[in-house]
């Protein structure tokens, strides 16, 4: 399990809040993909999934207040190779 912290904000500023999830806990990500709305001094911005895999928690809620270093949620390592949905479909 990988921690997604908020590792840095624009304009050299501590604090953000949470505007929009783009998923939701159990969704999958690709590394890249866009995971949550962010807006700092009412300007908004878009934080994104450091690696592939799936978002295990999510632990602020839209509107709520961050911080610089506040870990956003954690996202599982997804393990190459077949799905289970894919297995069960080809017995």
């Amino acid at each position: 399990m990988v921690e997604v912290r908020l590792d840095e904000l624009p304009g050299g500023h501590e604090n953000a809040t949470v505007v929009f999830w783009h998923v939701e806990e159990g969704d999958r990500v690709e590394e890249g993909e866009e995971l949550v709305k962010l807006s700092v001094d009412g300007k908004p911005f878009t934080f994104s999934s450091p690696m592939k895999g799936i978002v295990h928690e999510i632990y602020f809620d839209e509107g709520e207040e961050i911080r610089l270093g506040d870990v956003l949620s954690t996202v599982e390592e997804v393990v190459e190779g077949l799905d289970v949905d894919e297995v069960g479909s080809e017995i």
